[in-house]
């Protein structure tokens, strides 16, 4: 386990622990998310403090922003961690969840994207241009998560 008396410069620590106290809430169900916001806040800060330039970070504290009904951290944040990473999946989805939320759907809305099957991968955005999506993905549900589903055909359901 990170301590922060060994690292305590390390913006990542912080961040990681931030995440982990979200996590009591949200996927462990072992504490109120009120008490996991206000645990998970000061460190996810502490972590932008220590490295204002890491996009990961902002985005960690967007994370809490948007759960706890924050907005304007919430965009705000989001809209830092893409400045400094402007393919940064995570954040890429977390704004757009932003505008979704807030009845922007055109902001929200991207074309869709077909990701090539290969080896596990964590999503970005490629290219020259700053996108903002919503990223679904497929896969048969009798086989590896890995493994892509060759045949799925959109519907357009998802149009407004």
């Amino acid at each position: 386990m990170w301590k922060a008396d060994i690292a305590p410069n390390f913006a990542g620590g912080y961040y990681g622990l931030a995440l982990a106290h979200l996590w009591d809430g949200w996927l462990y169900l072992s504490r109120a998310l009120p008490e996991c916001w206000d645990l998970a806040r000061p460190l996810a800060q502490r972590a932008v403090t220590l490295d204002d330039a890491d996009a990961t970070a902002h985005y960690r504290l967007t994370l809490i922003f948007s759960s706890s009904g924050d907005l304007d951290g919430w965009l705000t944040e989001a809209q830092r961690a893409l400045t400094l990473g402007p393919n940064h999946a995570w954040a890429l989805g977390i704004l757009g969840a932003f505008y979704a939320f807030s009845g922007q759907l055109q902001e929200a809305l991207a074309p869709p994207v077909i990701i090539p099957g290969g080896p596990p991968m964590h999503l970005t955005a490629t290219g020259t241009e700053q996108r903002r999506a919503l990223v679904l993905i497929l896969h048969d549900s009798s086989m590896h998560a890995t493994t892509p589903e060759h045949n799925w055909i959109p519907k357009g359901l998802c149009k407004t």
